[in-house]
């Protein structure tokens, strides 16, 4: 990529660059498309709806409530493609609509985190943009082996947590929320001492 007929990934960085655009391609990419947007999801558009298996048109999102936290309109040519409702600390952090290149990012590392402080740094490389804007709050000081224990309790009542392995991941966190709503509280979409207790 930068020209001298040599791949070096560790000395030029623009053959660094030339990689991980080349892998991004070929894990499927969309060209013209950006990861996705922080979020303000209102209380009426459940978190249990999370999930790149739950997408739908970024223009039904909007229409249910779902509008960027920038306040600017999703760009139009958004409007008709898919997006999925991703909230990687439940109600008590930033929310997102992410695109098919957020998943995308997720080939190469598997963490919600992960792929969205990617997107975050390359917002703020292309567009000035800063942090997110919403909080993340502290969420829960549970221990994997007690995440665990609330995955398999789900998974006796007949949820899909995604596998009983201590990770609070999106099908662990949208089973909560839909549990939580069945049983008549307020869906948080995150494993809590409280629910520990519950169950």
């Amino acid at each position: 990529f930068d020209g001298d007929g040599k791949r070096n990934i560790w000395g030029s960085t623009a053959d660094t660059l030339a990689s991980i655009a080349n892998y991004l391609n070929q894990k499927g990419w969309h060209a013209g498309r950006d990861w996705g947007d922080e979020a303000d999801i209102p209380s009426n558009v459940s978190c249990a709806l999370e999930g790149p298996d739950s997408m739908q048109p970024i223009s039904q999102w909007a229409a249910n409530g779902v509008r960027r936290i920038s306040g600017k309109p999703f760009p139009g040519a958004e409007l008709a493609k898919p997006g999925a409702l991703l909230f990687p600390a439940g109600r008590s952090g930033p929310v997102f609509v992410a695109t098919s290149n957020f998943y995308t990012i997720k080939t190469y590392n598997n963490s919600d985190l992960y792929a969205l402080f990617v997107g975050n740094l390359a917002d703020r490389i292309a567009y000035g943009s800063g942090p997110f804007k919403a909080a993340w709050k502290p969420v829960t000081g549970l221990k994997r082996g007690s995440v665990m224990k609330v995955q398999e309790k789900l998974i006796a009542q007949g949820h899909d947590v995604g596998g009983a392995d201590g990770l609070a991941g999106f099908k662990t966190r949208r089973s909560i929320g839909l549990w939580q709503e069945r049983n008549g509280l307020s869906a948080t979409c995150f494993p809590s001492r409280e629910l520990v207790a519950r169950f």
